[in-house]
Order: structure tokens, then sequence, then C-alpha cells
């Protein structure tokens, strides 16, 4: 019998709601803890893999909770990546 692969999309519409909610919401209290952070630093602190944390942190961008603050290097990978941070109360968007 053939192994019947479901899409990482697919899987996470098919979790209850609270779930989701659960992990945006602890995705959120991280980045508010760290500050000014990268997905690999949040998903560190949470214990998480990071495939875990972009799609919830994704969400709390299009909710307008969470902005991001700069493009810059990564001290650990060396990699360029976007560094997040809680959006603030008086927040202007920088046009690139």
């Amino acid at each position: 019998m053939p192994y019947d692969h479901e899409t990482s999309g697919v899987a996470y519409h098919g979790t209850p709601a609270q779930r989701r909610d659960f992990c945006r919401q602890q995705v959120f209290i991280a980045i508010r803890k760290l500050g000014v952070c990268n997905d690999r630093m949040i998903a560190e602190y949470l214990g998480w893999p990071i495939n875990r944390v972009t799609g919830r942190r994704n969400e709390l961008v299009k909710n307008g909770l969470v902005v991001m603050d700069r493009k810059d290097k990564d001290p650990v990978t060396g990699n360029t990546v976007t560094y997040w941070k809680e959006k603030p109360i008086n927040y202007q968007p920088v046009m690139f």
C-alpha cells in the first residue's frame, strides 16, 4: 500500500485552530522577549524546528503584529536573514 504524503499546508490546516493560535502566541511571546531577532533565534528559543516558526511568524506579520527590522548577517550561520520585531505603536514603514 503506497504512503500518502501530506503537504505541510494541508497538514497545517488540518490541525485544530486552538493549536495554531497557541503556536502563534508562543512565537509572538518569543519575539517580545528576544527583541529584534531572526527566525533561527526564535526557533532556538522555543526549541522548535524552524519550519514550525516561519509560518506562525508570517501570520503575525500579516496580522500587523510583527514587522521587519532589517536584513543583516546572522552571526551563527553567516547568511543574510531578515530580523523581526514587535510592531511599535507609532510604526511608520520604511520604504526601500
